[in-house]
């Protein structure tokens, strides 16, 4: 359980460069609502290079993904993954067993 946990914009560059100082439980690293359709790239590539540059205070890291768009980012997906980082995957809104299944298949395998 977390007593605290904040929810970072990744299509926000300066909340993203703040991150790295903040003291809470957990920080949520959000391409969901967050991320209009043109504004992917970027954002994604800035949590990438958040997460890979490390040092970050908070214990717990999560990104929480937009399941709907998992063949858009399937390959980001397996670069955030990757970092030792990163806690686990958010999947908000989920209304079908399906999305589960499909977002399990976008997971780069250990």
């Amino acid at each position: 359980m977390f007593r605290s946990a904040l929810f970072i914009p990744c299509a926000n560059a300066r909340a993203l460069a703040k991150a790295r100082d903040l003291d809470a439980d957990a920080l949520i690293f959000d391409l969901e609502d967050a991320v209009g359709q043109n504004e992917w790239a970027g954002a994604l590539a800035g949590l990438v290079s958040v997460l890979e540059t490390g040092g970050i205070r908070a214990p717990n890291v999560l990104v929480r993904i937009q399941p709907l768009h998992l063949e858009t980012i399937a390959e980001a997906l397996g670069q955030i993954i990757r970092n030792k980082g990163l806690g686990g995957i958010v999947v908000p809104k989920v209304e079908t067993a399906d999305i589960l299944h499909r977002v399990r298949a976008a997971l780069p395998h250990a």
